[in-house]
């Protein structure tokens, strides 16, 4: 905000002074004769030469000042999704194993405390406002067999359920510069892992940006591995919480 003051109060004062200055030098020609370097003595002539510089001079800088204008009006949003699932850090959703997942069908199933409301949001980092913004998501090395939609559309499934959804706010739809938006919530009480390395890949795009996609890992942890979770620093890694032996992923 403070740039943008700063920018207007610079542009009014340079337009002040150009319209001062070409005043002064047109004044110049009539009350004092002011010749500026020309060879010609007839008054009507110069006078005439000096208003089409002035003239040229303020129209020039009238056209960088609308030139201006447009770039700044005109400007791309810059969107960027926030995803967190209960204590997990944003962006890096980490759930405990189930104890008892089913090994004869090569799925792994989470416990439901830190699954059940993730938190969605599309952040615009810009002070450009976007338009008619819209996310989708692919879930990679697990599924959803029991998702419940709600406002978020099922595109595709897999042999374990839901494999890619979307959500689109519409036209009248507004993320203003600096701000973010909260959408549904995504319940992920029936996940069902089949790859070793799940993760999401995250779309987004708006009227004048993206798509653009970010890749979001999974982690899934064995009890005794959430108390580090809980306790360590943002995104550091968990030593030995990995659960071995799942299948490759497969899309």
């Amino acid at each position: 905000m403070k740039r943008v003051i700063a920018a207007r109060v610079w542009i009014t004062g340079v337009t002040i002074a150009l319209f001062v200055a070409t005043t002064l030098v047109i004044f110049g020609v009539f009350r004092f004769n002011w010749r500026y370097g020309l060879s010609t003595n007839d008054k009507a002539v110069i006078a005439n030469t000096v208003i089409a510089a002035c003239a040229l001079v303020l129209v020039g800088w009238g056209v960088i000042v609308a030139l201006a204008a447009y770039i700044d009006a005109t400007g791309s949003p810059n969107l960027i999704p926030k995803i967190r699932f209960g204590s997990s850090d944003t962006n890096k959703p980490v759930f405990v194993a189930l104890g008892q997942s089913s090994r004869s069908e090569g799925l792994k199933h989470i416990e439901q405390f830190n699954a059940r409301d993730g938190r969605v949001e599309i952040s615009n980092e810009s002070k450009y406002s976007a338009r008619n913004p819209g996310i989708r998501i692919k879930f990679h090395g697990f599924g959803l067999p029991d998702f419940a939609s709600g406002e978020w559309r099922v595109l595709s499934n897999t042999h374990v359920g839901a494999r890619e959804i979307q959500w689109d706010g519409g036209a009248s739809y507004i993320i203003h510069g600096k701000w973010s938006m909260t959408l549904p919530s995504l319940d992920f009480g029936s996940f069902a892992a089949y790859g070793e390395e799940p993760e999401l890949e995250v779309s987004i795009a708006a009227d004048g940006f993206g798509p653009r996609t970010w890749h979001l890992p999974i982690e899934i942890v064995t009890k005794e591995a959430w108390q580090a979770v809980r306790s360590r620093p943002a995104g550091a890694a968990i030593e030995g919480g990995r659960l071995p032996g799942l299948p490759p992923s497969s899309s």
